[in-house]
């Protein structure tokens, strides 16, 4: 990914983490004798959570997790959570207790979410850096907010790279290049067919790689898409819904409420009105 598009996909991809707040964020220095348990419902939210040094072991629900640098955490906190460290090499942790609509089940960045990042250090400083502005200030001006997006959105890209594998390097940029696309215009009348052509396959084969990539369908990625956008719009605009529905490409206000509600679990109006993402 070049630098332009590399830069395009980071503004894309922060409008799809517009709704975040965080309420705490600080680096632990385990002790030897440190442990944590989470019961399910002790919290509300999501934690960010980032091994920067040490070693341990972290349980969520009955999954099991050795611990060393680099290994990565999105919490659900409506999780069982049981965490010890070494006491030989205690664990060093940076996180951020934040809500967001946008982490989901069926969303790009999922709750209980695992990674071991293949680029630490860059992640390091973004982790610092939100740390930091958050203590400043408690999170009331938008640089906190910044680097979480930027946090999520490395997250992603780390991600996305490690699915590359699965394709030639050529076809792999080609599928992300597909993906930004989508991202940028999710109004279009995207046509599977004639995607599938862009990579000289069958649509059918087209749309089995896609899934093994993606995790997805090319179809749901779409929908996806769409609502993400029509959740930003209705977020920051005053369009009415009727208005929405119209720039995401659907010419029956009905039919993208159907869609909208099946998605994201409530209707375009009510998800206004909740006041989510302020």
């Amino acid at each position: 990914m070049d630098i332009a598009v590399y830069i395009l996909y980071i503004s894309v991809m922060k409008n799809l983490f517009g709704d975040c707040r965080i309420l705490r964020a600080h680096k632990t220095f385990c002790s030897p004798d440190w442990r944590w348990k989470n019961c399910s419902g002790d919290w509300k939210g999501l934690n960010l959570w980032f091994v920067l040094d040490g070693r341990g072991t972290l349980r969520i629900n009955d999954r099991e997790y050795p611990l060393g640098p680099g290994d990565c955490f999105i919490q659900d906190f409506a999780d069982d959570i049981d965490g010890t460290t070494d006491p030989a090499r205690p664990l060093v942790v940076p996180w951020v207790h934040f809500t967001s609509a946008s982490v989901r089940k069926d969303g790009i960045i999922r709750p209980t979410y695992y990674r071991k990042l293949d680029a630490p250090a860059f992640f390091e400083t973004i982790a610092q850096r939100l740390i930091e502005a958050f203590s400043q200030d408690g999170g009331k001006s938008p640089v906190a907010l910044h680097w979480l997006q930027t946090a999520l959105v490395e997250l992603h890209r780390q991600g996305a790279s490690e699915t590359q594998s699965l394709l030639p390097k050529d076809l792999a940029d080609l599928l992300e290049q597909i993906c930004l696309e989508i991202r940028e215009r999710p109004q279009e009348s995207w046509d599977i067919p004639k995607l599938a052509r862009r990579f000289h396959y069958s649509p059918d084969h087209f749309a089995r790689v896609f899934r093994q990539v993606k995790g997805v369908s090319p179809k749901k990625f779409v929908l996806q898409c769409r609502m993400e956008t029509a959740r930003a719009l209705l977020r920051v605009s005053d369009h009415p819904v009727g208005r929405v529905a119209e720039l995401l490409g659907y010419n029956d206000v009905y039919f993208f409420s159907k869609q909208f509600r099946a998605l994201v679990g409530t209707t375009p109006t009510a998800y206004r009105k909740s006041g989510r993402g302020r």
